[in-house]
């Protein structure tokens, strides 16, 4: 009788366990679904990057900061409104051999699928004056160095 009764206590519990209307089966399927999402997810935010990528590539160097963001969000209102706010990323004022400087970053490539955004995968535009200098890491430290050297 004793075993009976820890026996139903266990299935009871366990019955409890599972959510009211799904079967171990259901389960699976809802797990199933889920990683789907997060295909999906992913594959939107890809799609994402790389518009950012085509919108980059067509900026010109001259152009108002005006004019350099709304080539920035070119496209991008088909997309869900949680990658929307990644555009842009971060901004910083930076005041360099009296010099003053906008760089605004934005969200162009995945390093680490770790579900968080580092400088790595972000892309700097570089103003100063209302004017576009030019993209890229490489373009910021070779300003930073030239403004050092004045």
């Amino acid at each position: 009788m004793r075993n009976f009764i820890y026996f139903f206590i266990i299935a009871t519990l366990a019955a409890g366990c599972l959510p009211k209307g799904k079967s171990l089966k259901r389960l699976e399927d809802a797990k199933i679904e889920e990683k789907m999402h997060d295909k999906k997810a992913q594959a939107m935010r890809e799609d994402f990057l790389k518009q950012n990528k085509k919108n980059l590539s067509d900026l010109s160097t001259g152009i108002s900061k005006a004019e350099a963001m709304a080539i920035m969000r070119t496209k991008m209102d088909k997309f869900p409104v949680w990658l929307q706010t990644l555009n842009p990323y971060k901004s910083e004022t930076l005041t360099i051999g009296g010099e003053t400087y906008k760089i605004v970053y934005y969200y162009t490539q995945t390093k680490d699928n770790d579900g968080s955004v580092s400088d790595d995968e972000l892309t700097p535009l570089v103003f100063k004056q209302d004017e576009f200098l030019g993209a890229g890491y490489r373009f910021l430290c070779s300003v930073f160095i030239e403004a050092a050297r004045r």
